[in-house]
């Protein structure tokens, strides 16, 4: 590892999150691990707070008293759960995910969620496993492990994942990973989730920018979001969403020279791109939320403070709330 990376890491480090993650499941439920040792309530979970319902909400957590009430909402209990869990990252690379005009590229600010997630289970004994995934096949993964060796090594291979990296072809992982995996299916993405336990519930965090969701994509997102407790998290640059101001030609260059834009720049071409932008990734959000994932947008120009306050919020439970175009 170089000093330009060195350095990249220990500013990553520098930002990550640490915070209790809640998950959306009873510990009683069938499909959950089990804890070993102390437990600090029945089923091993401790009431958190009351929160309007949401969909995908369980059922069984409506507070049926206190919804019934009048000119009440109906609203849910949350939980946390003190059962060891297997805590997954999947996340997206490629030249896309190199793209960053602001602080850092997007790559980076996946990183930085992927160290908060991993972090922030140092304290319940559960396993973290990060599979990074391209669009046709799964270039790493590593199985369910550690969380302090596994944020070491997930960390490093992920600032080191760069052009080249992604050209060579063939994936690499500690578990000799194959690519031939879901009945074959040429689809990196779907690969990765099909790598998903089939028979336990999971933590699971898909970190990937924004993309046109394939039919097989969304049916795959479906079953994981209906197995697993699936949380969402887009990345993205300011310039994917505004151009800059001004007229004329306008070249638009990453941070680290792996992609460069040209563009035409005028008021209707401003306004075009915005709004197209806002559809397309209000369009994918939608389709999270209505599958009963939580949703979480990060951009690479925001600060400490502002990604702290989305992550925390993701790790407690809870969608980000959606700001209007």
């Amino acid at each position: 590892m170089n000093q330009v990376e060195q350095q990249l890491l220990r500013d990553i480090r520098l930002r990550i999150v640490e915070c209790p993650i809640v998950v959306r499941w009873r510990s009683g439920d069938p499909q959950s691990g089990s804890r070993k040792g102390s437990r600090r309530d029945v089923g091993g979970v401790e009431f958190v707070a009351q929160t309007p319902y949401e969909p995908g909400d369980n059922f069984r957590d409506i507070d049926w008293a206190t919804s019934s009430l009048p000119g009440s909402e109906i609203v849910v209990n949350r939980y946390r759960d003190f059962h060891p869990i297997k805590v997954f990252a999947l996340v997206q690379v490629g030249t896309d995910m190199l793209f960053g005009t602001q602080r850092v590229t997007k790559r980076d600010l996946a990183a930085e969620v992927v160290g908060s997630a991993f972090t922030s289970t140092f304290k319940t004994q559960d396993t973290v496993s990060l599979i990074q995934f391209d669009d046709s096949r799964v270039v790493y993964y590593s199985p369910p492990g550690n969380p302090r060796h596994t944020l070491a090594t997930g960390l490093s291979r992920m600032i080191r994942t760069d052009a080249t990296d992604l050209r060579s072809g063939g994936a690499v992982g500690d578990a000799g990973v194959t690519n031939g995996g879901a009945n074959g299916d040429r689809n990196g993405l779907v690969r990765a989730i099909a790598m998903l336990p089939r028979g336990e519930r999971c933590l699971v965090f898909l970190i990937c920018a924004y993309r046109a969701l394939s039919d097989r994509e969304k049916q795959a997102l479906k079953f994981a979001s209906s197995k697993h407790d699936l949380r969402f998290v887009m990345v993205q640059d300011l310039r994917e969403r505004e151009l800059p101001n001004g007229f004329g030609l306008y070249k638009l260059r990453s941070l680290n020279g792996s992609e460069n834009r040209t563009i035409w720049l005028n008021n209707k071409a401003r306004a075009q791109f915005k709004s197209e932008a806002w559809n397309h990734h209000s369009a994918m959000l939608d389709f999270f939320n209505n599958a009963g994932a939580l949703t979480a947008v990060l951009s690479t120009e925001m600060d400490r403070a502002s990604t702290s306050k989305i992550l925390r919020r993701l790790f407690g439970g809870f969608s980000q709330r959606r700001e209007t175009e």
